[in-house]
């Protein structure tokens, strides 16, 4: 079982959680019924994770749908601040029962605590605020700062004092269409500049002769120019149009014409909902980014500790055999010169999203393939 919280933005309480629960038993899609045999894999910690961000995106499907996300300028996230790289500690679900017992529950009196340890930490480095408000957006304003603050420590005066110490320490980056100032971190920053340069820099990469022009049926001229441009030589090619102009199908035809040419077409996007409607239509391999991004991960940190004497003489040659199955398990993932990878509503995918594809673009040295469905204006 696994539980995400959505907070209310007016009164910074809970304002629900959503406990996720899901069965053992994988489902037959040919017969609609249950397999008898219990599927472990589901309890696995990779598995957990890919459930809750399933349920986030899904969530926040419906949010955006709604309104609420723009309302509230927060959207549901489903990892940790550990994950997220914020030196908090988050605080533990206290329920109704907790609330009953007041200061004599044992949750209640651990979530002091930790309250307490956070706001020793922020005292010491404002800069955790600055790393809190860039995990969930990439520019943020003096109220998004005080509010934080005021969330988080006991009087005003620590309040501003904290205050005046993280304006010292972000970068301004203009004003909002109310007027409004608007900063950002200067690691977050030096991230923007650095996925910018890897841009331009594939951009600018030539990865051989296009591929052969040919008729497609069922394209429009405009559609057929798009599949030229987006096969020639240039590592990187972007496709943006309208709702409803056939991107789908174009790159469907893109997909199809490096598979005959013997290549690898992967596709991902930041939603489940996207990446498995992509697979569909264009016939490829497709998973959300996160879920590439750990395997990535998971692969690079068995095999940096599968090969490392060290690791083996601490963890022990069980723990060896382990790090095999995690190489073996995720070595289909890991990209490849020949690979061309397609990303859905590029338009939506976040900066540190984008770095960390674009770092193993430039490992692979393969083509990536940038598909934008961003809706432009009549």
């Amino acid at each position: 079982m696994s539980c995400l919280f959505i907070k209310n933005h007016e009164t910074n309480r809970m304002r629900g959680c959503a406990h996720i629960q899901t069965t053992r038993r994988a489902i037959n899609e040919e017969t609609g019924e249950f397999h008898e045999r219990k599927d472990r894999a589901i309890c696995t910690k990779h598995s957990l994770i890919e459930t809750r961000k399933l349920w986030a995106d899904l969530a926040n499907e419906y949010l955006v749908r709604e309104g609420i996300n723009e309302r509230i300028n927060e959207r549901i996230n489903e990892k940790s601040f550990a994950d997220l790289g914020i030196e908090l500690t988050a605080t533990k679900h206290r329920g109704w029962y907790g609330d009953a017992l007041g200061d004599k529950s044992r949750i209640i009196q651990e979530n002091a605590e930790i309250q307490k340890e956070n706001q020793e930490r922020i005292i010491d480095n404002p800069e955790t605020i600055i790393n809190l408000l860039n995990a969930n957006k990439a520019v943020f304003t003096p109220k998004d700062i005080l509010r934080e603050l005021e969330k988080r420590l006991d009087t005003s005066e620590l309040v501003s004092q904290s205050f005046e110490k993280i304006l010292e320490s972000v970068e301004y980056v203009g004003e909002s269409v109310k007027g409004e100032f608007l900063y950002t971190g200067k690691k977050y920053k030096e991230l923007e500049n650095d996925t910018l340069t890897k841009f331009e820099s594939l951009s600018k990469n030539k990865v051989g002769e296009g591929l052969e022009k040919r008729d497609f049926a069922g394209l429009s001229d405009e559609q057929k120019n798009a599949v030229i441009g987006l096969t020639q030589g240039e590592q990187i090619g972007v496709l943006v149009g309208k709702t409803g102009a056939g991107k789908t199908r174009t790159m469907a035809s893109v997909a199809e014409l490096y598979k005959e040419r013997g290549n690898r077409v992967i596709g991902m996007s930041l939603s489940a909902v996207a990446s498995e409607n992509l697979g569909k239509d264009a016939g490829i391999e497709s998973r959300t980014i996160a879920s590439w991004t750990h395997c990535w991960r998971s692969y690079e940190i068995a095999k940096e500790k599968f090969l490392s004497f060290n690791e083996i003489i601490d963890s022990g040659l069980l723990k060896q055999i382990d790090w095999y199955k995690d190489l073996k398990r995720y070595e289909n993932t890991q990209l490849k010169k020949v690979d061309v990878i397609i990303v859905d509503e590029a338009g939506m995918v976040g900066t540190k999203a984008w770095n960390e594809i674009l770092n193993m673009a430039e490992k692979s040295n393969e083509r990536l393939v940038k598909k934008s469905i961003m809706r432009l204006e009549s």
